[in-house]
């Protein structure tokens, strides 16, 4: 997300960080008579209120902006690790029905993992699709793929 700073709101935040003059404070020493220099004063702290303001407008916008962008990564990280958990659950449960059909040779589990669940018209399959609870392998190790 990008907030859109133009040049003249850059120079206002600038002047207020203290970075820079503004035009008219340069003449303020200058050899002018007495009621130029105030004119010139007045003038420049009129800018400097103006400059404030515009300053204060745009630096509520890029905190306003800062906070939005800061909830939206903040979102799109709790999406990335939902997604993530998700991920690992898959590779358990496709790991788990592997490791079944490996060690039973009964592959309608492992089939139902890779598809998300295939609707078995027959009991007899429904029970066959799903490992049993509390199954454990016979087999000691099983190769990584």
């Amino acid at each position: 997300m990008t907030t859109h700073v133009s040049s003249s709101d850059l120079a206002h935040l600038v002047i207020l960080a203290g970075g820079a003059q503004d035009e008219l404070s340069k003449y303020e020493g200058a050899g002018l008579n007495e009621g130029i220099r105030a004119a010139i004063a007045r003038k420049r702290l009129k800018a400097e209120e103006e400059a404030a303001e515009q300053a204060a407008e745009r630096i509520l916008m890029i905190l306003q902006s800062t906070d939005k962008e800061m909830a939206a990564s903040v979102q799109r990280l709790r999406d990335i690790r939902r997604r993530e958990t998700a991920e690992l659950n898959n590779i358990k449960k496709l790991e788990l029905a592997k490791i079944y059909a490996l060690d039973t040779s009964n592959f309608i589990p492992l089939v139902v993992a890779l598809n998300g669940g295939l609707n078995f018209s027959s009991e007899e399959y429904r029970k066959l699709s799903v490992i049993p609870e509390g199954w454990q392998p016979k087999l000691v190790e099983v190769a990584a793929t």
